[in-house]
């Protein structure tokens, strides 16, 4: 045999990593891994077709190790060196390979590059789903059970996957493949939904390529990066969060599974949808006012997606289909974008989707200051803007008492051709600034 030294070769893989000996056939790979108290912990497999090996179907050895135990390592040693009689295998080197590779490949990150000397190649277009999923990452759309949340996400999938517009002003920038990762219901509930949705648009459905998942993503995507990259998947929807992140864990965190779900998300490649429901906290601006209800679980969802988006139901008891308020809560790489007001209107067999209006004879007035009333109403009708007589009509306030307004809290608005509207200070947004000869209207 080569001496141990130049036998093991290791190597990333998904999101684990691996020592290979292809000269005897052999491999000890890491998967699933996890940090607790400082340790790292992960699945350990190892593999060999050395003949007199005690294997079952080729695996030697399957179970959860401590890679940050010596004492775990000469224990493992002993065991698969019984299991490998009369091979005489140095199996501690291998798996010290593996676990010094492990906790430096963990601990180094990603490596260091020198920016802005030369120009980088940049997407062809900013967004899968315009505005609402932004190219080559994941984006969270998060709402209440029953809002509409699935539907919304097969529709935007099926819109890629076909190449058109479905949603009222929610259209695609890119076309290609699909895949559908489900948690939440089955196989005939999305086909039915599918061709609904479909009989709706007045096409004929393209077919999405669809998967009933049981264990978290991170767990499956090394086999799903593979299946993403066979198939030309450029597009992908995660439904929903809470199943495909799992738990934490024997040895994880309350924040780790979100972290190991956004990073198999990565490893995977391709812009994503994810779906997720909301909590019972409040998501706040800068002046500690509420803004909408956050997803469930850890505020590392928000952190980690590139732009989310809240469900907000706008349905009345008077309502024959479901209104809702699709409402930009965070972006990265935009300012926030304008409330989407999308109606699903349900048929016998038949799902089509609409827009829809406030009505402003509706609007009761709060109480209070002038200011506050203004305020109040622009707040509501947010991102809708309105001329100054507009607003004395509603709040049945004389044209210079608004006006007045206006003019002594400037700060708190914006004027637009079409009306005024509130100012990002105001509605706790910090813009971002890029100079627009080379970004371009970024609002656009």
């Amino acid at each position: 045999m080569p001496d141990d030294e130049e036998r093991w070769h290791f190597r990333k893989v998904g999101l684990g990593y691996e020592v290979e000996a292809p000269e005897i056939e052999t491999s000890i790979r890491v998967t699933r891994i996890k940090r607790s108290g400082g340790d790292l912990h992960g699945l350990v497999r190892v593999n060999t077709n050395m003949e007199g090996a005690k294997t079952n179907g080729g695996v030697l050895h399957l179970a959860r190790f401590n890679l940050s135990s010596s004492t775990t390592r000469s224990s493992l040693a002993k065991l698969l060196d019984a299991r490998t009689p009369g091979l005489r295998m140095d199996w501690f080197d291998g798996l010290e390979a593996l676990c010094q590779g492990t906790h430096i490949a963990e601990e180094a990150g990603q490596p260091y590059v020198t920016l802005g000397l030369t120009a980088m190649a940049r997407s062809a277009t900013s967004y899968a789903i315009d505005p609402v999923v932004p190219a080559n990452v994941a984006a969270l759309l998060y709402g209440p059970g029953g809002s509409g949340k699935s539907i919304l996400a097969l529709a935007g999938a099926m819109s890629v996957q076909d190449g058109r517009e479905i949603i009222p002003g929610v259209a695609p920038g890119i076309k290609g493949n699909v895949l559908y990762l489900d948690w939440e219901t089955d196989a005939p509930v999305l086909n039915e939904r599918i061709i609904a949705i479909a009989n709706g648009s007045g096409y004929p459905p393209s077919g999405i390529t669809y998967r009933r998942c049981i264990r978290p993503l991170s767990d499956e995507a090394e086999e799903i990066a593979a299946v993403v990259a066979e198939r030309d998947i450029v597009y992908m929807v995660v439904d929903s969060a809470g199943m495909a992140m799992g738990t934490g864990g024997e040895y994880g965190d309350s924040n780790e599974s979100t972290l190991r779900l956004f990073d198999a998300i990565r490893h995977i490649g391709v812009s994503t949808q994810i779906v997720d429901h909301v909590s019972k906290q409040e998501m706040r601006n800068g002046k500690g006012k509420s803004v909408g209800l956050l997803p469930y679980g850890s505020i590392y969802k928000v952190n980690l997606a590139r732009s989310a988006w809240e469900i907000r139901n706008e349905t009345t008891d008077q309502d024959e289909s479901s209104k809702i308020a699709l409402v930009h809560t965070k972006a990265n790489d935009s300012r926030l974008k304008p409330q989407l007001n999308i109606e699903i209107i349900w048929e016998a067999g038949v799902i089509r989707f609409g827009t829809w209006e406030h009505n402003l004879d509706a609007y009761v007035p709060d109480p209070g200051k002038a200011a506050d009333r203004v305020i109040s109403l622009l707040r509501h009708y947010h991102p809708r803007h309105f001329h100054q007589p507009e607003v004395a009509k509603i709040l049945t306030m004389p044209d210079a008492t608004v006006a007045s307004v206006f003019r002594r809290e400037a700060k708190s608005f914006v004027k637009h051709p079409d009306g005024y509207g509130l100012s990002d200070a105001e509605l706790g947004v910090t813009p971002l600034y890029r100079d627009p000869q080379i970004w371009g209207d970024i609002d656009d």
